[in-house]
């Protein structure tokens, strides 16, 4: 846990998105790793069948992801001034809207996959490796809900290196068992599938696993099962605009991945591949490091807000700002 209502901000911000960072950047490496598996040792057909799911997965989700970072916020009020009832009531909330949630977008996924794919213009000869990667990732999605929900209440304490070593590990573990079930298992696509849930798991493990052990810590023993409804607005209230920005984002990609399908399962494939490449340019590395330092002064905001301490807000907003012109700079020369 870390107190971001003392010291320096411009140290603590930085400390705090250094490890999120880290994160982002394996994370798409390993991303690439997976590309490749699927597409040396499944085919063109098959990379494109499971690429073009990805969009149409991001946007499913963006509700319950967005819910996730809203209780975060509210936490980090709440670890700010010490507020553990506060807490407590905020994370019983979150567990009842984001599993009701969870289980309605399973649902889409699972029944209504191939409606979906569809309207992307998914052709016929990828529609079979599309459907059943969506069917098997939905039908476990609980895995990637409770990573985030987990990873964004730790995120509120201060702890941003516990998503870290979750991320690693599970990143791991995904390209081993997408190795195992391709080659060892002749799984396919659902074993790529499989692969990608269990590792979300794992991940979701590791951050459950911190939480509890500083359960005492924190002061969330003894949990009321009651989900307060005021709660519950307040998150969805606070965790709305990022999910709508989220499900934008995604429409946007839907859009163009509906126009690359219409060109047809080679053209897909070739898109994948170059989209996860491209993922690891300069550019996008850039801007991997302005979205990890606006989450860490989103934390850091949350706590000093609970503290009232607004005069330390701003100076973390500015001394933020002067970072990121500063950074701006000098990737443009």
């Amino acid at each position: 846990m870390k107190d971001m209502t003392q010291g320096n901000p411009t140290r603590l911000i930085i400390s705090f998105a250094i490890p999120m960072l880290i994160g982002n950047i394996f994370q798409q490496i390993y991303n690439v790793a997976d590309t490749i598996i699927v597409g040396r040792f499944l085919g063109a057909s098959a990379l494109a069948g499971v690429g073009s799911t990805g969009t149409l997965t991001c946007f499913l989700t963006a509700l319950v992801i967005g819910l996730c970072n809203g209780a975060g916020l509210v936490a980090a009020q709440c670890f700010g001034c010490r507020n553990t009832e506060k807490l407590k009531q905020v994370i019983v909330a979150l567990i009842w809207t984001a599993g009701s949630l969870t289980i309605v977008v399973s649902l889409l996924g699972i029944f209504c996959s191939r409606f979906f794919l569809r309207l992307l213009s998914v052709p016929e000869d990828v529609m079979d490796y599309s459907v059943t990667y969506l069917r098997i990732i939905y039908s476990f999605v609980i895995g990637s809900v409770i990573y985030n929900g987990t990873a964004s209440l730790l995120r509120s304490t201060g702890d941003s290196k516990t998503p870290l070593y979750a991320v690693i590990a599970s990143s791991m573990v995904n390209v081993c068992l997408d190795l195992l079930f391709i080659l060892v298992c002749d799984l396919g696509v659902a074993g790529a599938a499989y692969a990608t849930i269990l590792s979300q798991c794992m991940s979701a493990s590791v951050c459950i696993i911190s939480l509890y052990r500083k359960r005492k810590e924190l002061g969330i023993t003894n949990l009321n099962w009651h989900a307060d409804r005021n709660n519950v607005l307040l998150i969805i209230k606070t965790g709305f605009p990022s999910a709508f920005q989220s499900c934008m984002i995604s429409l946007g990609g839907m859009s163009v991945q509906r126009l690359v399908n219409s060109y047809g399962s080679s053209v897909m494939a070739a898109y994948v591949a170059a989209n996860r490449i491209a993922a690891n340019r300069i550019d996008s590395v850039a801007i991997q490091v302005i979205v990890s330092i606006g989450t860490a002064l989103s934390v850091f905001t949350g706590q000093n807000m609970g503290q009232n301490n607004f005069a330390r807000i701003h100076e973390g907003l500015r001394k933020t700002l002067a970072m990121m012109m500063a950074a701006s700079t000098a990737l443009n020369k």
